[in-house]
């Protein structure tokens, strides 16, 4: 069987006598989904490579939930295996506050701020492991080392071009965009102002401008309040190099285009 499982075990505090309110086992269980969810997109561009269910239940003090990641079909066989590493393994870098956390995508790492919302309010201690690893203590600790890496960082005026998409505008404004080169995806924040032009260039290569956010020595930004959204043409629309052909004829003057090359090579022209 090619499915994997990651446990959370949740912990009441000592007045509450170990118990649980509702509300934050309610909020520990979702965040922990998106958690694995945002991971997953950082592992496969296929959002239906995997399904997730409860594969146990302890209500006890500590209560404790294990979620399978099993894959669909045989094409993802490898995939539960990738995510449930992905996931433990950014969690203990986060812990262990290693230079490599500031590499882990921001969506992530929003996620795993969840996680650590409900710690000292109603949960006491909150516990994360992947079979057959130690468990990682989502704790003051964490959350701090959590806050460093989402604080540091750089802001600079700045454009990109790249394809826009997961488009959400339910109490938000907001979208990825996605660029030939550099980053998989980048945050993008907008005014309401610009919801028509987002809603219209859904799927489409736009060209953003607005403040970058950039995490200490990061080479490319992470997330952009977007001030302006300008369409790009389709490649079917963009002038090809045979169009170039004859479209300045006297732009060698009285040179032979060989002479004239001969001389731009060696300098003399």
């Amino acid at each position: 069987m090619d499915e994997e499982r990651i446990t959370i075990e949740l912990e009441g505090k000592d007045e509450e006598s170990g118990v649980l309110r509702l509300n934050d086992f309610i909020a520990e269980l979702h965040a922990l989904s998106v958690a694995l969810r945002r991971t997953q997109q950082e592992v496969t561009d296929d959002p239906n490579s995997v399904s997730y269910r409860v594969a146990a239940l302890s209500y006890a003090s500590p209560y404790r939930v294990t979620v399978a990641i099993a894959p669909k079909t045989s094409i993802h066989k490898a995939t539960p295996s990738r995510i449930a590493r992905r996931f433990t393994s950014s969690l203990r870098m986060v812990k262990s506050n290693h230079r490599y956390a500031r590499n882990i995508d921001p969506d992530v790492l929003d996620s795993f701020k969840a996680l650590t919302a409900p710690v000292s309010k109603g949960v006491k201690s909150v516990k994360v492991f992947r079979d057959n690893e130690k468990e990682v203590r989502i704790d003051h600790g964490f959350s701090r080392n959590l806050d460093l890496l989402r604080i540091s960082e750089q802001s600079e005026r700045d454009e990109i071009c790249g394809r826009l998409e997961q488009l959400n505008i339910h109490n938000r404004n907001q979208f990825h965009i996605y660029p030939m080169i550099g980053p998989k995806r980048i945050l993008c924040k907008a005014p309401v102002r610009l919801r028509g032009e987002i809603i219209a260039s859904v799927g489409s290569r736009v060209m953003v401008e607005g403040t970058a956010h950039y995490r200490k020595d990061a080479p490319f930004p992470h997330e952009m309040d977007v001030t302006d959204i300008y369409p790009l043409p389709s490649d079917d629309k963009l002038p090809k190099l045979s169009d170039l052909h004859g479209i300045a004829p006297n732009a060698t003057g009285e040179l032979s285009p060989e002479d004239f090359i001969r001389e731009f090579r060696n300098a003399r022209w």
